[in-house]
């Protein structure tokens, strides 16, 4: 992983099954408008927030965003949640990639409005409050959710694509063409992602 030291680090985390365009340009628009070096993509292992069938391995997701962010100068990917297993936490994330890479900047954390009602569940929401920077990604509301956290609401570009549609239009044997990285869509048809 690139040297963390001195840089404007986001974290953006997920499911990321599978990582398409959407998740890119919205690192690009965090890179470009919010003055950040580097967008770390991480897929979660499990994710604390949501409802979650694992549809595909791990392994097989966490290829994917590295597939995807390869050769792109300010995006690098972890599998970080992978590799600790269980649920992943963010607060366990940040923490371990403070320790790991001795940063000592503020992280971004990038999330979607879906979740800003739930921030008071999140494992030590408060700390996580004080330490990072709580960027909200605007996608099902067109006003900002009044919140006792400290949130930065990010006037992100809607970009109507989702994986539960890219899911589906494999499963369909409809094209994902310019929706997701060549790479990745070449990835999914050889390994056979998502047909059933």
């Amino acid at each position: 992983m690139k040297v963390l030291k001195n840089k404007k680090v986001a974290i953006y985390g997920g499911t990321f099954n599978p990582i398409h365009f959407g998740h890119l340009i919205t690192g690009l628009d965090i890179i470009e408008k919010l003055n950040y070096d580097l967008v770390i993509y991480i897929p979660a292992n499990i994710p604390s927030h949501k409802f979650f069938v694992e549809t595909t391995s791990k392994e097989d997701r966490f290829n994917m965003v590295k597939l995807s962010v390869k050769n792109i100068d300010n995006f690098i990917s972890s599998d970080i949640e992978i590799k600790r297993g269980g649920i992943s936490y963010t607060i366990d994330t940040i923490n371990e990639l403070n320790e790991k890479f001795n940063y000592s900047g503020r992280f971004g954390i990038i999330f979607g409005d879906d979740l800003i009602t739930g921030l008071k569940k999140w494992k030590d929401i408060d700390e996580i409050n004080k330490i990072a920077d709580l960027i909200c990604l605007k996608r099902n509301y067109k006003i900002e959710i009044k919140s006792d956290y400290n949130i930065r609401y990010f006037e992100n570009r809607i970009i109507e694509i989702s994986s539960t549609e890219i899911r589906e239009r494999i499963k369909k044997k409809l094209s994902v063409d310019f929706l997701l990285p060549d790479a990745v869509r070449k990835y999914i048809y050889k390994r056979g992602l998502y047909k059933n």
